[in-house]
């Protein structure tokens, strides 16, 4: 119905969501399921829209693991192995260590993207904030 301008739109903003999170999944990080929802969402939206909520669930993500890590009591070995991450960093003398992943614990990013996808249309924070990324 919009045409090729709109069938471009549709293809950059499934591009986009395939780029902001296709690394992770490639590395491991994420499942494909998360990607594929993301670009889907772009090819909706078009290419600000992927980018602004993929950013947004990037921070909806850590506040919903920040939460989970307490309710679980594994807020403090986190703490601890993010401070020693940190100090290699900081100290030349230490070796530089990547933090590990636990495989045990996973979460389900997808909960996260839809919420930020909401807020974007509803609500659109980032304008609220005075930040505007593109």
């Amino acid at each position: 119905m919009g045409g090729s301008a709109l069938f471009f739109d549709s293809l950059l903003g499934a591009l986009a969501g395939l780029a902001a999170y296709g690394w992770m999944f490639w590395l491991g990080h994420m499942g494909g399921g998360d990607v594929k929802l993301l670009m889907a969402l772009g090819a909706l939206g078009g290419t600000r829209f992927a980018l602004e909520t993929g950013l947004l669930a990037v921070f909806i993500g850590g506040a919903i693991a920040l939460v989970a890590l307490v309710f679980t009591g594994r807020i403090v070995s986190f703490a601890r192995r993010l401070w020693w991450f940190v100090q290699t960093l900081v100290a030349r003398e230490l070796e530089a260590e990547a933090p590990k992943l636990d495989k045990s614990w996973t979460m389900p990013f997808g909960v996260s993207i839809a919420a930020a996808a909401a807020l974007v249309v509803f609500a659109d924070p980032l304008s609220w904030l005075g930040v505007r990324p593109w």
